[in-house]
This record gives structure tokens, C-alpha cells and sequence, in this order.
């Protein structure tokens, strides 16, 4: 066994060498490593998969897929034990994997003295491993599915070269800007300085001064490429860990170029009004037919609000397609979002209206006038960067409704500035969220619906570059109109867009007319499964207002009867139905 490996006195090394090659080139012969089920354990080295835990997230399940079907003995380790145990932690490994799942501040510098092998695609670790030097050395490369080939002819590159296609759809790349000592093995298009995969043998000098104990990796892939690799990406990542566990890694057959893109189906079209087909469609969570059905359920009675959502998912007779979450400026920092990683493990698409304040308290109303120029003056980078981070680790698509309702009058709870100082402000915190690697964030903008009357929610829209839909806000207090003349400004506006119009709906009971509202609910439902057919998401504000008004959906009989016959219609049976 190669000097920058521990021995493992239970299986000879040449033994498990000859293993997990066998069990390589079988797997390889039979065509299985492009399929996600494991294969039988075999006797392979020692491999620790440290995540942010045990059992791994969903990001790491192909990961965990992948070594299985490779042989190796896999052993998996929290996050929480490297920073407890530190090196004792990976003991008798002979090759460490670290995934972008962790948090970096429990790895640290914990391993840097252990001679084993470390690989990783966590890019915040590569300073603290010593592999890059300084906080602009290391980040996230805008998302693509292609890195350039630099070095072929090292064995972990799996003899691939040129512009290799390693991602089915376009991922962020983590990179290094890496010293002397390593070996690039591919870099960024278009930015040769980049590294995003490259290695240090064993001894080899770093940025940051000394040398390396052991084999250290910088991988080419964040958390949420791994269900997405190609054939070729996944050769990468299995020759890596051969060649890292001192074997000669399996030559795959040459990646055949991609054929071109069949032109879309006629049959599959975007629909009227809507740009992009149906692919474009998906990647923006909305439904190419039909309308999500969703609601903002407060916690009503005892028990949590969960336990209130499935209560109100149990009298509708559905699970909702789209669950609205509110959360404050700092929850990024004071939280991990547990709640929405529960609703999205339960199939439900989640919404975080993220409002620009903190404004805890049963009246939410501490506005800030100033807040948006101070957002970009880089005042709360803290909040922004620790959300944007915690909403990537979500690993799945989620809709982000920033400060919704900006149009406010000054003073207002969600007035943060002027229509230019809130663009700015926007498009600032949406830049951020890319260089943090949050793609899977996508952007409703929601002023209120009824400021289209005066021209003025247009005004605060920050450009289609920075928009994946167009929502509008209508939760009136005193005013008792039909659609029409509440939405009916804002649709004719934002149809003209071509993007996903999401409809935010909070209704009252009518003191003079007992029926109003389940007849503005009745004749909602006509306009989106007619004229409004852009119209792919309504949430529904099901609960009592900070200022104590009802508008529950279930507030008369009729009321409800007119709100569950919209929910249980075919036109919104989109992810789920009655």
C-alpha cells in the first residue's frame, strides 16, 4: 500500500486492491455505473464520506450510490464528529471524502495533519486545507454543464480532454486559484486561472506555506451536481477515488459526443403567453398545464403549525403543491430552515417570503425607510450571504418572494426605499444569492396588485433578467370588489412579461353580503382557468392577520365550500389532488 495511506490489518492491501479493480471493470463491462443501485459490497479500501449528517441528506444519496456500486467499504461520519474527534475521526481510512454538505466551520484545519487522502467539493475548505490562499482564491463559477480539460494525462482525469460535458443541466463549478505545487486537471471556460479539478500529491508545497500530508482534491462539483452527473462526470469522480486510494484507475470507453437537441415536440409547447417550453417551465417550478394550488396555513388551535398545516391539508381533501413559509432578514443566521426541508421532503413546493427586516412581534411593524440603500451599502452581507447559503443547502428549487408588497407608502411595514433604491437593493441580494451558489432559488416579485391602478407597482420591477415570476398581493381590509377589478390591472401588465404569474389571495367576509365571498372565489377560479391562464400558482392567506383580521377559508360554509371546490378542480390537481 502506498506511504500516504494507513495500512489495514484486516484485509491485505493487494487483496483489496484486486477487489475493488475486479469489481470496477465488472461494473463497467456490464454497463451499471450509469445506474444509481448499489452493487454488493466488496472488500475495497476504507472510504469515510464525511456529511452534514447520518443518515446523509438527499444531496449526497448518489454519492453514497456511487462507491457502493465501486466496491469500497463505505463508512459514513458527521460533521459533529470532526469537530469533537478531530483526525480520530477518520481513523484507518484510506480515503476521506468531504462533501459540500458539511459545515465548513466544523472541518476547519481539524484534518490538515492526516497523511490519508482527502478529496472534496466543499470550495470553503480549500483555504483551510491549504490549497488555495485567501478569500478570493477559492468560490463558485456561474452555473454550467462544462469544464475544460487541462491536464489528460493524469490518471484521475479518466483520460478524457477537451471541453468535457460533466452535468445533464448547467451547475455552479466550485474553484481554486492554486499554487505551484498542484496539478490541474480542469479549469473554468473561458477563465484558464481557475481550477475546478485539481490535485496535491502527497508533499507537495501549498499557497499558504508547508506541504501537504497526504493527497488533497479539489472536485469539480457542488452539492447538487452529483444527481445530475454525465457519464463523464461520474468517470471523473470514480478515477479520483481510485487513483487517491493508490489504484490504477479503470479506463472508460471515450464519451461519444451528444447528439443535437431534438426541436420541441409541437404538442409540448410553453402556453400562451409564456416563454420557453416546458423544460424552461420546469426549472421555474411551474406547471405547464394548470394552476399550483397553495396557501399560507397559520397555526390555528394546538398544537404546531405543522401539525395546523396537515390539519388544514386533511379537511381539504389534498396536500397543497405550494406551501408559503414567512421568514424574517436574519433567519439564515438563526436557523436552518428545518421546517421548509420537512415541507419539501413531504412533497410540497415551498415559498419563502423573505421579508428585508426583522420584525418580530405580533404587529410586524418596525419598518426601516433606509433599509434597501443600506443593503447595498453591504450593511447586512452577514444576513443575505448566511440565507442564501442555507436556502443552496435546501437542495431542491425553492420560490423566494423577497419583501413582497415593496410598494407600500413610506412608513409602511414593507416600504424599504424609493422604486430605484429597491431595484438596486433586489438585484443586489439576487447577485448574491449566484456567487453563493444558491441557483436553486427562484425569484417572485409580488408588489401589491391593486398599485397597478395607479402605475405604481410597476415601477419597482427590477428587470426580467432578475424575475422568474410575477406575483401580485391582494389581502384587502374594507374593500369588497369582483377579480377583475382588484387584479385585473396588474394581469394585464404582467402578461405582457412572459413569465409565471402567482396570484396571493386573502379574502374577508363581507358584512353586507353574506355570498361575496364565496362568489369572488367562484369567479376567480373562471378567470384562471380562462383568460388568466398565465396565471400557474395561487396561495391563499389562511390565517388571522397581525392586526387581527380573519381570513381563514373557512369562514362561512359557503366560503369554503367555494374555496375547496377550486382546490379539488382538475385544473389544479398539478402535483396533488382531492
Amino acid at each position: 500500500m502506498n506511504d500516504h495511506r494507513k495500512s489495514n490489518t484486516a484485509i491485505p492491501a493487494p487483496a483489496r486492491r484486486r477487489a475493488i479493480g475486479a469489481a470496477v471493470a465488472a461494473a463497467m463491462c456490464a454497463g451499471a455505473l450509469a445506474t444509481s443501485a448499489p452493487a454488493a459490497q466488496a472488500s475495497g479500501p476504507e472510504v469515510i464520506l464525511i456529511s452534514r449528517s447520518v443518515p446523509v441528506p438527499t444531496a449526497d444519496e448518489a454519492v453514497v450510490e456511487r462507491l457502493n456500486l465501486l466496491g469500497v467499504n463505505l463508512r459514513l461520519v458527521d460533521d459533529d464528529d470532526v469537530r469533537n474527534s478531530g483526525v480520530a475521526a477518520i481513523q484507518n481510512a484510506d480515503v476521506v471524502l468531504v462533501s459540500s454538505t458539511v459545515y465548513a466551520a466544523r472541518i476547519g484545519e481539524r484534518l490538515n495533519a492526516s497523511p490519508t487522502p482527502i478529496l472534496t467539493w466543499e470550495h470553503e475548505l480549500y483555504d483551510e486545507l491549504g490549497m488555495t490562499s485567501g478569500a478570493t482564491a477559492n468560490g463558485e463559477a456561474s452555473a454550467t454543464d462544462t469544464i475544460v480539460m487541462a491536464g489528460s494525462a493524469h490518471p484521475a482525469a479518466a483520460g478524457l480532454s477537451g471541453n468535457v460535458v460533466f452535468a445533464e443541466k448547467d451547475r455552479a463549478v466550485p474553484f481554486g486559484i492554486v499554487g505551484s505545487g498542484a496539478e490541474v486537471l480542469s479549469t473554468i471556460e473561458g477563465q484558464a486561472n481557475k481550477a475546478a479539478h485539481f490535485v496535491y500529491p502527497a508533499g507537495a508545497s501549498l499557497p499558504g506555506g508547508g506541504s501537504a500530508s497526504g493527497i488533497r482534491v479539489g472536485m469539480f462539483m457542488t452539492q447538487s451536481a452529483p444527481r445530475h452527473l454525465t457519464d463523464a462526470g461520474w468517470s471523473m469522480f470514480d478515477a479520483t477515488v481510485q487513483w487517491a486510494a493508490g489504484l490504477t484507475p479503470t479506463t472508460p470507453a471515450p464519451v461519444p459526443a451528444p447528439a443535437p437537441a431534438p426541436a420541441p415536440a409541437p404538442t409540448d409547447p410553453a402556453p400562451v403567453g409564456l416563454t420557453g417550453g416546458s423544460e424552461k417551465l420546469d426549472a421555474l417550478l411551474a406547471p405547464v398545464a394548470g394552476t399550483h394550488f397553495g396557501a399560507n396555513a397559520s397555526k390555528r388551535g394546538t398544537g404546531s403549525q405543522y401539525d395546523s398545516i396537515l390539519a388544514f391539508e386533511q379537511k381539504l381533501g389534498r396536500r397543497l403543491s405550494v406551501l408559503n413559509r414567512f421568514h424574517e432578514f436574519s433567519a439564515g443566521v438563526e436557523s436552518n430552515l428545518f421546517w421548509d426541508r420537512k415541507h419539501i421532503d413531504d412533497g410540497r413546493i415551498v415559498m419563502l417570503s423573505w421579508r428585508a427586516t426583522d420584525n418580530a412581534g405580533s404587529t410586524k411593524g418596525v419598518p426601516d425607510a433606509d433599509r434597501a440603500v443600506k443593503i447595498v451599502q453591504g450593511q447586512f452581507d452577514t444576513q443575505i450571504r448566511a440565507m442564501a447559503r442555507e436556502v443552496k443547502e435546501l437542495n431542491a428549487q425553492v420560490l423566494i418572494r423577497f419583501n413582497w408588497e415593496m410598494d407600500q407608502s413610506p412608513g409602511a411595514t414593507q416600504y424599504i426605499g424609493t422604486p430605484s433604491e429597491f431595484i438596486a437593493a433586489w438585484r443586489y441580494v439576487h447577485d448574491m444569492f449566484e456567487v453563493e451558489g444558491a441557483n436553486n432559488a427562484v425569484w417572485v416579485w409580488a408588489p401589491r396588485a391593486a398599485s397597478f391602478n395607479k402605475g405604481a407597482g410597476q415601477s419597482f420591477y427590477p428587470g426580467d433578467r432578475y424575475v422568474d415570476w410575477i406575483g401580485g398581493s391582494a389581502v384587502p381590509i374594507d374593500s369588497f370588489r369582483d377579480p377583475v377589478t382588484v387584479y385585473g390591472a396588474w394581469h394585464d401588465w404582467a402578461s405582457q412579461k412572459g413569465k409565471p404569474m402567482l396570484l396571493w389571495v386573502g379574502l374577508r367576509e363581507n358584512p353586507d353580503d353574506s355570498q361575496w365571498k364565496a362568489k369572488f372565489l367562484t369567479d376567480l377560479q373562471g378567470l384562471i382557468q380562462g383568460p388568466w391562464s398565465q396565471v400557474k400558482s395561487l396561495v391563499y392567506y389562511h390565517a388571522n392577520s397581525p392586526k387581527g383580521y380573519d381570513y381563514w377559508a373557512d369562514t362561512s360554509t359557503a366560503s369554503w365550500n367555494a374555496f375547496r371546490s377550486m382546490a379539488c378542480s382538475g385544473h389544479f390537481a398539478t402535483t396533488h389532488t382531492c
